[in-house]
């Protein structure tokens, strides 16, 4: 008798010892999966922020970089993601020089992203700007930029950054022909970069709009024009 009774003593300690340490360990080891998780879930959210703070993430350049823009992000938007990639030219050029191209840049893609359609808020545009541009003007000498400038201002009533940069532009004391060769260059080298296929396929479809930028510098150059031969013939 005292023999079974020492047996069930003994499978009842067992079963509880049994019990504590298989609920005891069930619980220490869910304890310690979360504290693990909790460190590692802390060192990848420092790690994702040691990243932002010490490697933000540059936009792209890329075809709708233009539409993309908000007015105020024109100048950031040329001095540090348009020019630095265009630094082999750049460097060919004198600081005023330098100073020209940015100030041209920014009016022209300033002037897109505020005036023009969707459908011209491109590069390729930009280099139908430049195509307008003259370079060397007599005193009092308007070409279709001048005009295409001054008609968008006087008819909207706002004096956008876009226009004091041009001014800012037109009243350097520089080579305005190397100034308009080297953002030909930039404009160039980045159209071939970005676009896959001819830009231009498709492009005189904007001429019917009366709102094209496009439409209205042919109309700008083509009445430069007949004014220059009418004078000429009374002559």
């Amino acid at each position: 008798m005292n023999t079974w009774n020492l047996l069930l003593h003994f499978l009842i300690i067992f079963d509880l010892v049994a019990f504590g340490i298989y609920f005891g360990g069930d619980i220490l080891f869910t304890a310690i999966s979360k504290v693990q998780k909790k460190s590692k879930k802390d060192d990848d959210l420092d790690l994702y922020d040691f990243e932002i703070e010490t490697a933000p993430q540059k936009r792209s350049l890329c075809v709708d970089s233009i539409r993309m823009l908000y007015s105020g992000e024109i100048d950031e938007f040329v001095e540090k993601e348009l020019l630095p990639d265009a630094a082999e030219t750049m460097n060919a050029l004198s600081e005023a020089e330098k100073t020209a191209v940015s100030l041209l840049l920014k009016a022209y893609i300033g002037f897109l992203s505020e005036e023009a359609t969707v459908d011209e808020q491109s590069f390729p545009m930009v280099k139908e700007l430049l195509s307008y541009t003259q370079g060397s003007k007599e005193d009092g000498e308007k070409d279709a930029i001048d005009c295409l400038m001054e008609d968008t201002v006087s008819r909207t009533h706002r004096h956008r950054e876009y226009y004091n940069n041009y001014q800012r532009y037109q009243l350097m004391q520089v080579d305005k022909e190397r100034v308009i060769m080297a953002c030909n260059i930039i404009i160039n080298d980045l159209i071939g970069r970005l676009y896959r296929y001819d830009y231009r396929f498709g492009y005189d479809i904007t001429l019917a709009s009366e709102h094209s930028i496009a439409k209205k510098l042919s109309d700008n150059w083509q009445n430069e024009w007949e004014v220059e031969d009418y004078e000429a013939g009374d002559c």
